[in-house]
């Protein structure tokens, strides 16, 4: 097995503290050991005093050289194939760059980036625009405390349940406060996988910990707005929506957690339909359905049921969710029959 080590100075634990995201699983750098480099194996070295943009790793990996800046100033980075070797001094690559951990601003400009590397690309807008700038603020300030991304997902789930007891009640105040705290736990629930990823402690246990509770939050809300809506006296049709979204939205996850189970991932938006997919297309109102999916997206219609409850229409969440959970259901299906139909058969195999 090809190794290669991290050689660094006194402050090298410093870097390990911030959070650097070493790209083990790389072919080419499969194991990193900290201790003196053997000159047989691959080598990557950097000061231990600075600090690489996130960025850098991948773009350096295969580029056996030392690191200049523009000014041509050695930065303390040198990435040595096996053997060894002299090395003719490079410049960094556009846009990326190595600071002194000793400046106040090196810190400040390294942390940046690294909390920058936290957003995920499958965000939906509302995440993008409210949910993750808050839960980012969250995760920095309790990045230092030994605060674990299990721990955050329980709070998320508190929240859900806190949501589900007030919006029960009946009441204007205990529909406000439920769409309120249901909302909270939506930010919250990237809390918990952004600290997973800034301090590298992301398990298949727990991403479907992750999963899970976030359903169950909404099953939850769901429940305590039927549970209120029946104590507020709303009309028997309304409560019976609210009895069957919950039966749904329990339908869909039931399916899709099978699915998940069956292709080894913990995620749901494994199972997401790309909203330009040709498959989808080719459904009758596929492209129709891909123009709405935005909306049905966790942070959307989490920001959506907390308006409606502050709007005093917290039941629109009931119908909204028996119509979305009622489309996606017959949408996967006819994508699954479609792909049967297509598989082909033992004879033709």
């Amino acid at each position: 097995m090809r190794q290669a080590h991290l050689v660094g100075g006194p402050g090298r634990g410093s870097l390990v503290e911030l959070g650097v995201r070493l790209p083990a699983s790389d072919p080419r750098l499969p194991a990193v050991r900290w201790d003196a480099p053997d000159p047989s194996v691959a080598r990557l070295e950097l000061d231990g005093g600075r600090a690489p943009h996130p960025a850098l790793w991948a773009r350096v990996l295969g580029r056996p050289g030392e690191y200049v800046d523009a000014a041509g100033t050695a930065v303390g980075l040198r990435w040595r194939p096996p053997g060894g070797g002299p090395l003719a001094p490079e410049p960094l690559p556009p846009g990326l760059w190595v600071e002194r951990l000793d400046r106040a601003a090196g810190r400040t400009r390294f942390e940046d980036a690294l909390f920058a590397g936290l957003v995920k690309p499958t965000d939906g807008w509302v995440s993008r625009r409210f949910n993750r700038p808050l839960s980012l603020r969250l995760t920095r300030l309790l990045a230092p405390l030994p605060v674990s991304p299990d721990a955050m997902t329980a709070v998320a789930l508190g929240c859900g349940v806190a949501a589900a007891f007030c919006s029960a009640q009946g009441s204007c105040a205990g529909f406000a406060a439920g769409g309120v705290l249901y909302q909270a736990a939506s930010v919250l629930d990237g809390v918990d996988g952004e600290l997973a990823r800034l301090k590298h402690l992301g398990t298949r246990r727990g991403e479907w910990l992750d999963t899970i509770c976030d359903d169950a939050t909404t099953v939850l809300y769901l429940a305590g707005v039927t549970a209120g809506t029946a104590r507020a006296g709303g009309p028997p049709a309304l409560v019976a929506t609210g009895i069957l979204a919950v039966a749904l939205v329990l339908v869909a996850v039931g399916f899709l957690y099978a699915k998940l189970l069956q292709i080894g991932a913990t995620s749901l938006l494994a199972l997401e339909p790309t909203r330009d997919s040709a498959e989808l297309h080719a459904l009758p109102g596929g492209r129709l359905v891909g123009r709405l999916q935005p909306l049905v997206k966790h942070d959307a219609y989490a920001l959506g049921f907390m308006l409606f409850a502050l709007a005093g229409v917290a039941w629109l969440a009931l119908v909204g969710t028996a119509l979305a959970m009622g489309v996606t259901i017959v949408t996967f299906a006819a994508l699954a029959l479609r792909r049967r139909i297509a598989a082909p058969g033992p004879d033709r195999a």
